[in-house]
């Protein structure tokens, strides 16, 4: 199967034109990243565990961490996530 007869595509000629798409490409990110969006800091970056929760019933937090210092886990943070009318707990322990 031929899909060009004769190729004969000269990259090295346009070399200056892709160093600069990429040069603008470079700098428009670098100012995307410094004057809006910021570098993301997550939990990724911290390190532990995150546990997101969903409960039938309104859960109540002081019996989570009860039974989280029971398991030996008694620095773990336990807080709402969403609204405080959801039924849905975070549980976050870092390393």
């Amino acid at each position: 199967m031929e899909l060009f007869r004769t190729p004969n595509f000269e990259f090295l000629a346009k070399k200056r034109h892709f160093l600069s798409f990429s040069g603008v490409a470079l700098v428009a990110s670098m100012f995307s990243i410094l004057f809006w969006h910021g570098i993301p800091l997550s939990v990724d970056f911290k390190g532990g565990t995150l546990v997101y929760l969903k409960f039938a019933d309104r859960p109540d937090e002081e019996r989570v961490r009860q039974t989280m210092r029971a398991a030996g886990l008694a620095d773990a943070r336990v807080q709402r996530y969403r609204d405080s009318s959801s039924n849905e707990l975070l549980i976050a322990k870092e390393v």
